[in-house]
């Protein structure tokens, strides 16, 4: 698997919030067979991604998971909170983040 990353820093007018919180809260884009994965493009002023919650895009089949892209002002991982990319196959698969601030905590016990 190859995976390819491109951070840019960016500034939104946007005041729509996403938040998710704790193990189970997803928000994705896949493919279970044959062909490639789906695009998934988020907009938003803040993304608060935390407690093992994920934005994912995946494939189970040989090609691509497809592209992630997420453009807002604040993106904040937080005590395992991710943003992935999977795939089986060879292809790239982009993670795009377009944001002002990109805040990542982990906290040790």
């Amino acid at each position: 698997m190859q995976l390819g990353i491109k951070i840019f820093f960016h500034r939104r007018s946007a005041q729509e919030s996403i938040p998710l919180t704790g193990n189970g809260s997803i928000i994705a884009a896949g493919r279970g067979g044959s062909g490639q994965g789906r695009d998934l493009n988020l907009q938003t002023g803040t993304l608060n991604i935390k407690n093992q919650a994920e934005v994912t895009v995946s494939s189970s089949g040989a090609d691509s998971a497809g592209s992630l892209s997420v453009d807002g002002n604040y993106i904040y991982l937080n005590s395992q909170g991710s943003i992935q990319s999977d795939t089986t196959g060879d292809y790239l698969s982009f993670i795009t983040l377009l944001f002002l601030i990109l805040l990542i905590l982990t906290i040790l016990i």
